[in-house]
């Protein structure tokens, strides 16, 4: 029989804690992908449609039928300029595949933790090597969803701790150690998991 070191215990709950919070970052990289190729299929859809819309409008013979269908192209040519332009200037395509790169990133570290988290004994050179691979990973990942609201990121954590844990997923936080089933979201609720009782006096 083999029993585990305070320092092999307390390494496991860190890299625990790490792969948890690289899975949220990951969930979170795949919910900014989803916005943007969304609006990336708009501006692909008005730069088809809007030649199409003045093509079939020439067609037509009824003058007041064109006039009213070329003001409608009008506006949709504008909306695909404002679109274009914001494309371009707000690096959608950039912003893409710099989402992409960190949840391959963040997969990878994930699965390392993860090995390492099985091993009977933790070796601290690898353990800092992971710690840094996570600083690393934390800088990129907050200039990536620098914009996301707390509420977004507390629900992405939330939904892994749920998935981590199961029915005993619990806040982290010792002041708070909240049912994340049983919890009610709220603006005034716990800093870590955004959580109140349920019929709490701070609703």
């Amino acid at each position: 029989m083999t029993f585990e070191s305070n320092d092999d215990s307390n390494r496991k709950r860190r890299i625990i804690e790490y792969r948890v919070n690289q899975t949220t970052s990951v969930i979170l990289h795949e919910g900014r992908i989803e916005n943007l190729e969304r609006t990336n299929f708009w501006v692909e859809f008005l730069s088809v449609s809007v030649p199409i819309a003045f093509l079939t409008t020439q067609s037509i013979e009824d003058a007041f039928l064109r006039k009213y269908l070329n003001i409608a192209g009008s506006i949709m040519s504008v909306v695909l300029i404002i679109a274009t332009i914001a494309s371009k200037h707000y690096g959608l395509q950039d912003r893409l595949k710099r989402h992409e790169r960190l949840i391959l990133e963040g997969h990878d570290f994930i699965n390392d933790a993860i090995a390492l988290e099985l091993r009977p004994e933790i070796d601290q050179k690898d353990f800092e090597r992971l710690l840094e691979r996570k600083k690393r990973l934390d800088f990129d990942d907050s200039r990536a969803l620098s914009n996301l609201s707390t509420a977004e990121k507390q629900k992405a954590f939330r939904e892994v701790l749920k998935e981590e844990y199961s029915i005993e997923a619990v806040c982290p936080d010792e002041k708070c150690g909240i049912s994340l089933w049983r919890g009610k979201p709220s603006k005034k609720g716990c800093p870590v998991c955004g959580l109140i009782q349920p019929n709490s006096s701070k609703e």
